[in-house]
């Protein structure tokens, strides 16, 4: 009898040896903070606990989303368990009915969001917007996220910025990271709301009128009335001369404007010619505008006869021999 005695200590003695565990090494937790996206069996014991490494492998459950809980049963903890080489009846350590998972996190309001989008959108257009300002439209639920730091990222290009503000509803591409980890992303819609200083006619302007710095004044207007190719530049509309007629109080338009050409036509120009060291000069009229370099039919006053012409300069043609 003795020695069926020894015989089956030492078999126990084996087995818990075996498997790491001892009768006293761990406790069970009734609650644990997931740390990761998978709950593994050494996270559901107390940390002053030795257990196998063998225990950080075996999964128990997938860890719930951020701010959320979820109870691992008395009955996955066996599982797990015994797919770890342990007998869980022969434990002396008590295992719970049930053990809550929480995953801490954080929450992301809209308010931030829509903060942090017109802070950035400022930022990259570098205009005197007055009032600037956005509203998101169809963004109404908090975004729960894990913890760390918060990244919101504008991905539009500056251009592709521009012309979408400037209608009342914009759209852009963002994302949403937290260290590093895209937790949101997509195409945010937000109304558009700031005023802004733009050049705009004193008086109606006809097709092929220069434009003058006494025909342009100063007037706020909305940014949803503007367009890509409205002129937020004096400098750039000066000297211009106008492709169609325009009325006045009206922004100018890049499309609304051209370079004025160096030879206009029905001007007079001075038609030259050179031939072998011979160097010929007469009067002509352009038949067409051009500008430099351009190729145009001029009428040699003196013969009567068109040619064509090389524009070289302000009111002066080359023929082409």
């Amino acid at each position: 009898m003795l020695r069926r005695t020894i015989f089956i200590l030492v078999i126990v003695f084996a087995l818990a040896v075996s498997t790491g565990v001892g009768a006293t090494n761990f406790q069970f937790l009734n609650s644990v903070e997931a740390q990761s996206d998978q709950v593994t069996l050494a996270d559901l014991v107390s940390p002053e606990s030795r257990v196998p490494a063998a225990w950080e492998e075996v999964v128990v459950v997938q860890a719930p989303s951020p701010r959320r809980s979820i109870t691992v049963t008395e009955p996955q903890v066996k599982r797990a368990l015994r797919e770890a080489g342990v007998d869980p009846d022969g434990l002396e350590a008590v295992i719970p009915e049930r053990v809550v998972v929480h995953t801490p996190g954080q929450v992301i309001l809209p308010a931030d969001v829509q903060a942090e989008f017109q802070r950035q959108l400022e930022a990259v257009l570098k205009l005197p917007v007055e009032g600037f300002r956005i509203k998101l439209v169809g963004w109404t639920e908090e975004l729960t996220a894990p913890l760390g730091e918060v990244r919101i990222s504008i991905l539009e290009e500056r251009e592709d910025l521009w012309e979408s503000l400037l209608r009342s509803y914009a759209s852009f591409a963002y994302e949403i990271k937290v260290q590093d980890q895209v937790v949101k992303s997509g195409r945010a819609r937000v109304r558009v709301f700031g005023t802004i200083q733009v050049p705009v006619l004193t008086r109606d302007l006809q097709r092929h009128e220069v434009v003058g710095p006494e025909d342009l004044t100063w007037r706020e207007m909305e940014l949803a009335r503007l367009t890509p190719e409205t002129i937020l530049d004096p400098e750039d509309a000066v000297g211009q001369r106008t492709t169609r007629s325009i009325r006045g109080g009206l922004p100018l338009a890049a499309r609304d404007l051209e370079v004025p050409p160096l030879v206009q036509y029905r001007s007079r120009v001075r038609l030259t010619a050179e031939y072998r060291g011979i160097y010929l000069e007469t009067v002509g009229q352009a038949l067409m505008d051009g500008g430099l370099g351009d190729i145009i039919k001029v009428e040699n006053i003196a013969s009567g006869k068109i040619v064509s012409a090389e524009v070289v300069g302000p009111g002066e043609v080359k023929v082409l021999l």
